[in-house]
Parts: structure tokens; C-alpha cells; sequence
């Protein structure tokens, strides 16, 4: 290395050996760029590469380092980074790529449900279970009075005797309920 003075200018020249080659050598990240492109907007990004622009809103959203300023989208570090997402996998259900398309889902299913409670098809959870608590307490109130009722009536008869006032009450409440219990959900 030696310095040379020239009028006001000063130039220094510099041998070019290995040693000096390989200390100039440009990192991967200056270098200029071949086979991935440094593209403006999603929308653009996403029509080169083939994915939905959603997909690659949820990388932005997941911390991708290939946003850069000015709404620039560097392709060589995006694709290995949907790639790692793909294999990674997210938390939301399966055909739903950002939240608010899940949102959006539930939203379908919301109005759904209440189209069906505007034709009558479906009822509120609170009005079936009233009705469910309904039928049930008449077959407990009918269990309670045959535990009341049948002893005293039973008292001196025969098995035979027995068995069919048993019977015939099973049969009894069985109908009874039956038509109690097809009354929920109406």
C-alpha cells in the first residue's frame, strides 16, 4: 500500500494479492440480486409467486423480514419463509388462512342460525332446556307418586297382581312422557 500525492488529491493504490480478494468479497446480502425479484405491493408479490394475498398478509403480520419500506416485497427471503410457515402451521382451523377470515366464517354462522330461528327451524338453547326441565319433572313427580301411591295398593296382593299394576303403570308413564318429551323443540 502506498500513498500518492497529486496536486491537491490524494490517492492511495493498493496491491491486489489473495489476502486482499478475499477480505473484498461482497456479503450475500449486498450482492446483486438474480433470480428473486424485489417486487412493489402485495398484490404483485402474490401474483408472482401464487398464493393468496392473505397468505402473505399472515407472514407480514408474523414478523416476515421480506416487507421492506415503500410497500417493497423482497421474494428471495418471502418464499423460504411461507415455506417455514407451511411446515410450522398455525392455530386456526383448517381452511382459514388469517383471523379474519375465521371471523368472517362465524359471522356466516351467525346469520345462518338466526335465518333458521326466523323460519322456525330452530329454537334458543334456554327454551329447550326449560322444555327438557319441564318433561323431566313429570316424570319425577309420576316416579315420586308411585313410591307414594303403590305400596298401599300393592299391600296383600299377589305377584302376579303385582307385576301387572306395575306394568301397567310403566306403560303408563312411559306414554305419558313420550308425548311430553315430543313436545320439545315446538
Amino acid at each position: 500500500m502506498r500513498l500518492i500525492e497529486q496536486g491537491k488529491s490524494t490517492f492511495l493504490t493498493v496491491s491486489m494479492n489473495q489476502e486482499f480478494m478475499k477480505k473484498q468479497e461482497i456479503s450475500p446480502a449486498k450482492r446483486a440480486r438474480v433470480s428473486f425479484p424485489v417486487v412493489e405491493g402485495i398484490g404483485a408479490a402474490a401474483s408472482i409467486i401464487g398464493a393468496p394475498k392473505s397468505l402473505l398478509k399472515s407472514s407480514k403480520r408474523a414478523g416476515c423480514k421480506a416487507f421492506l419500506t415503500g410497500n417493497r416485497i423482497d421474494l428471495a427471503i418471502l418464499i423460504p419463509f411461507l415455506f417455514g410457515m407451511l411446515a410450522k402451521g398455525n392455530a386456526l382451523p383448517a381452511g382459514i388462512a388469517t383471523p379474519q377470515d375465521w371471523l368472517a366464517t362465524e359471522k356466516a354462522k351467525r346469520e345462518a342460525i338466526k335465518r333458521q330461528q326466523d323460519e322456525n327451524s330452530l329454537m334458543p338453547v334456554a327454551d329447550a332446556w326449560q322444555q327438557c326441565a319441564t318433561a323431566w319433572c313429570f316424570v319425577f313427580e309420576n316416579l315420586q307418586r308411585a313410591e307414594n301411591e303403590l305400596p298401599p295398593a300393592l299391600a296383600g296382593l299377589s305377584a302376579v297382581e303385582i307385576f301387572e299394576r306395575l306394568h301397567a303403570f310403566t306403560e303408563r308413564l312411559r306414554t305419558d312422557a313420550k308425548a311430553k318429551f315430543e313436545k320439545v323443540g315446538q
